[in-house]
């Protein structure tokens, strides 16, 4: 349905990495994304699985578009990991909250519908 919002669409890249080790999370999250006009490479593997929780970090130095990032998948820890000559504007990476975050995710799209 129509939420009666327009996004203005991003043109910084993100990159989803599953930290958890759970097969097809980050492409979970990446659907997010992209529904929420956001340009974003396929889904890779992290190299450690060890990720608690799910994190955002803003490899170009703009902190706006990762917190815009952290706030379209309610991922409540962004920070900046400024790295140099990277494709990628934004990186997430999913840990091991990601069905908390998930949860989170579908009651906020539930109560879009029943405003709508």
């Amino acid at each position: 349905g129509y939420s009666g919002e327009y996004r203005i669409p991003y043109k910084s890249k993100v990159i989803v990495a599953n930290g958890c080790g759970t097969a097809g999370i980050a492409s979970k999250f990446r659907e997010i994304l992209l529904k929420n006009g956001f340009v974003v490479y396929a889904p890779i593997n992290e190299k450690y699985w060890t990720y608690e929780e799910s994190i955002v970090l803003s490899l170009d130095g703009n902190m706006n578009v990762a917190r815009d990032v952290a706030k379209s998948l309610n991922i409540k820890h962004c920070f900046m990991y400024k790295k140099d000559n990277s494709y990628e504007a934004v990186k997430v990476i999913v840990g091991k909250d990601y069905k908390e975050i998930l949860n989170k995710n579908h009651k906020k799209i539930e109560k879009l519908v029943i405003q709508i």
